[in-house]
């Protein structure tokens, strides 16, 4: 999804990647949500007050979902058999799922 590249290619661009990474890995498995009530495609239709008990309504949330998938490949990464590829030596990381 693209929503996913974008958000791992933002986070893993900024400075404070590690600051990022360790909040977004203490969420846990919690659902992630883009609490918006005017985005019913990226987010789920409500605001953050009233998202609370009405799950069973909220719309797509692909928002949500592209961040949680980018807290599972947080998770991958930090696992010691997780293989890392480099483009070249010396140079920029990249990642390949």
């Amino acid at each position: 999804m693209i929503a996913t590249r974008l958000n791992m290619r933002k986070s893993n661009a900024s400075p404070k990647w590690e600051i990022l990474q360790r909040l977004l890995l203490d969420t846990g498995s919690r659902a992630l949500v883009f609490a918006s009530p005017d985005d019913r495609l990226f987010g789920i239709g409500f605001d953050a007050v009233n998202a609370g008990g009405s799950e069973g309504q909220w719309e797509k949330n692909y928002m949500g979902e592209a961040i949680e998938e980018v807290r599972r490949k947080a998770v991958q990464m930090r696992d010691p058999a997780f293989p890392v590829v480099f483009d070249r030596p010396g140079g920029r990381m990249n990642v390949y799922w």
